[in-house]
């Protein structure tokens, strides 16, 4: 995720949808190459279950026109990518492991998610759930 100042919304950002796999990939043309050159660069979410979600970035060789290898990011429960409409630049907004019922509502309401997605927010809010019973306990015992 990219840190910022300001969280992302829809009037200043683009959700980009189905962009899951390297085949579906965004491709950024014009992305700085060196000194003097221009190149395509793509963008994909990388799903796994047992992970989470992650960018994959891949650069085209300016010269050559061979890909580089992919670039991976780290693995978050949920993350979408997001196009700036005042810069251009792709961004994601996502959500962690430790983020709160309301936190995980909001971010719901204001994304579209893929079922993969709903599927990780309803795993975090039961997981909530369970944490909350467990500390509950403890914040009792302490008490006493």
């Amino acid at each position: 995720m990219t840190h910022r100042a300001t969280k992302p919304t829809k009037e200043t950002h683009t959700q980009l949808i189905g962009n899951n796999n390297e085949a579906l990939a965004y491709i950024q043309d014009g992305y700085p190459f060196g000194f003097r050159h221009t190149t395509e660069r793509k963008y994909w979410i990388e799903s796994k279950p047992k992970n989470g979600q992650r960018l994959v970035t891949r650069l085209k060789h300016a010269i050559k026109g061979t890909w580089f290898k992919p670039q991976l990011g780290i693995y978050s429960p949920v993350i979408v990518l997001l196009l700036n409409k005042e810069n251009g630049h792709i961004e994601t907004d996502g959500v962690s492991t430790w983020a709160t019922n309301e936190e995980l509502d909001a971010f719901a309401a204001m994304w579209q998610l893929d079922e993969f997605q709903k599927i990780q927010i309803d795993i975090l809010k039961k997981k909530n759930k369970i944490y909350a019973e467990v500390f509950k306990g403890q914040n009792e015992s302490i008490k006493a």
